[in-house]
């Protein structure tokens, strides 16, 4: 967890724009039956046909913002995925190119590749999960 969050520190404005899109997505997800329970509650109840016209507009403002909200979320949380993925696959790079010729022999050219390629792309699901 510490390495992901080296990794993390350098995407700090993606980050929190992933957080503030989270609790915009949740705002809207609860907002929205709430404002049903207001218009069943004043506008059907009383027969208030503008003010129906008025939430059911609010509500679609409020769709239009959650979907927005929920793109820029899948967008920040893909780009910061990706990245750290790439990060770590930098540094695995830069690392086995300090390895001498009895190393690559050890371990295997085609068990290295491997390695690099599935363990990044196990760290970037879990940060997808993550995020």
């Amino acid at each position: 967890m510490k390495l992901i969050l080296k990794y993390l520190k350098n995407y700090k404005l993606l980050f929190m724009i992933n957080v503030i899109s989270v609790f915009g997505f949740i705002l809207v997800e609860l907002g929205i039956p709430t404002i049903m329970a207001r218009v069943i509650d004043k506008g059907i109840a009383n027969s208030d046909i503008n003010y129906i016209k008025t939430m059911g507009l609010i509500i679609v403002v409020i769709s239009i913002i959650g979907v927005l909200g929920t793109i820029l979320l899948g967008y920040c949380s893909s780009k910061i995925s990706t990245s750290i993925t790439r990060d770590i696959r930098n540094d695995i790079f830069k690392k086995l190119q300090e390895f001498s010729h009895s190393e690559y022999d050890r371990f295997g050219i085609s068990s290295m590749i491997t390695r690099t390629t599935n363990d990044a792309f196990q760290v970037m699901q879990f940060i997808n999960i993550l995020l």
